[in-house]
């Protein structure tokens, strides 16, 4: 018993070693999470949800995924990691849909804002959507995972929407600046050059002469 317990721990602690030298925490090297090896892995996992059969099999693609997206780009997250999982809501299976329903909430509410301008309406259109279905779910486990998700999606929404909506004011306010300084250029009289003064004057000076 005492050496299962010691083999159990000497692989444990493998398995950290590992996780730090992929994350670059070993030797100095950039890691493989950093040098877009996440990117290839999760387009490897997602081909693997697509084409596998096995319950299992779908469980532990859906989790690798969701591992993985934490890692990707916002574009690599919604462009790939989403839709895939997203496939598997539809599922036969009761607990490969909520695993996905679960994975798709949290992917999106640990997405860094802001969101791209283009995917500014994914939720509306796409995220929510695609879930429909589930209160009506045959099994009463996916609609209370459905029930519990709703709220977090609301919320995440939100927090994307007012990022956006700050950004979008900012950026309204900006123009109104650079449109309001070139108003103000325009309407401001062109400052005389030294030749014109001179010239001017001259002419001031012969009328009064002139008058005279």
């Amino acid at each position: 018993a005492a050496a299962a317990v010691a083999a159990a721990a000497a692989a444990a602690a493998d398995v950290r070693h590992q996780d730090k030298i992929l994350r670059g925490e070993v030797g100095g090297s950039p890691g493989f999470f950093h040098r877009g090896g996440m990117v290839i892995l999760a387009v490897v996992l997602s081909s693997c949800l697509r084409g596998t059969q096995l319950i299992e099999s779908k469980l532990k693609a859906v989790q690798l995924l969701c591992r993985c997206a934490p890692f990707c780009s916002t574009d690599v997250v919604l462009g790939r990691c989403v839709p895939y999982v997203m496939t598997a809501v539809n599922d036969p299976c009761a607990a490969v849909r909520t695993a996905a329903l679960r994975g798709v909430v949290s992917m999106m509410t640990h997405l860094p804002p802001p969101l791209p301008i283009e995917e500014s309406a994914i939720f509306s259109d796409y995220v929510l959507p695609s879930l429909s279905a589930l209160p009506k779910d045959p099994d009463i486990s996916v609609r209370v995972e459905f029930a519990s998700a709703l709220a977090q999606l609301a919320a995440s929404a939100q927090k994307h929407l007012s990022v956006l909506q700050n950004l979008a004011n900012r950026e309204m306010a900006a123009a109104a600046a650079a449109a309001a300084a070139v108003v103000i250029r325009a309407l401001q009289p062109e400052p005389l050059n030294d030749g014109e003064d001179e010239e001017r004057s001259g002419k001031g000076g012969e009328k009064r002469g002139e008058g005279k």
